[in-house]
């Protein structure tokens, strides 16, 4: 395990390297705004951004810190473990 760019610990041993550029680039955009996600937390939501079923980083990030309606909008984009794993 290495510590990346941003101070992420990356515990996947298959990621490529576009991949792994990714997860450090959310772990920072999300650091720099205030909350610390896990990589579980990171690869879901980019695994659901890949489905579609969440449209962008920004939307996760409206959605904490202006309290969307979670009911609404994070039950259809993410599982709320997702929330918790940042906290």
């Amino acid at each position: 395990m290495e510590k990346q760019n941003g101070g992420i610990m990356l515990r996947g041993k298959n990621y490529s390297e576009e991949y792994k550029a990714k997860l450090v680039e959310t772990y920072n955009y999300f650091k720099e705004n205030g909350y610390n996600f896990t990589e579980h937390a990171l690869n879901r939501i980019l695994g659901r951004m890949g489905q579609g079923k969440i449209f962008s980083i920004e939307d996760v990030l409206d959605t904490l810190t202006n309290g969307k309606n979670i009911k609404n909008l994070m039950a259809r984009l993410l599982d709320l473990r997702i929330i918790y794993q940042c906290i």
